[in-house]
């Protein structure tokens, strides 16, 4: 597919997701409501990660308990059927704060 981003924008639709990162998460650089976002819900005390995936794209999750420390991988690579992506995340005990990421396997 081709793309006819804006070639002196880093990121022609305005979306704060560079247009080649667009592109291999499989998401529109032309389109700002395209983009991969992430949100956490609570529901009975568990705590569900969520994001809207895209069709054949896999998906790893990681943690850390602080942003400039080693992310550690959660769980297996998730491979996107097309649907909202959730998974549940364990609240650390103990821990103040703890972090998570979803990558794209490239």
């Amino acid at each position: 597919e081709v793309f006819h981003t804006h070639p002196e924008l880093r990121d022609s639709d305005g979306d704060m997701m560079p247009d080649g990162d667009e592109v291999l998460s499989g998401t529109d650089p032309l389109d700002s409501e395209s983009v991969l976002r992430i949100s956490l819900a609570e529901d009975n005390g568990i705590y569900l990660l969520n994001w809207g995936s895209i069709l054949g794209i896999g998906y790893t999750v990681e943690t850390a308990t602080d942003l400039n420390g080693t992310w550690i991988k959660y769980g297996d690579t998730r491979w996107s059927t097309g649907e909202q992506m959730t998974i549940p995340i364990d609240t650390p005990e103990n821990l103040k704060q703890s972090f998570y990421r979803v990558k794209i396997n490239q």
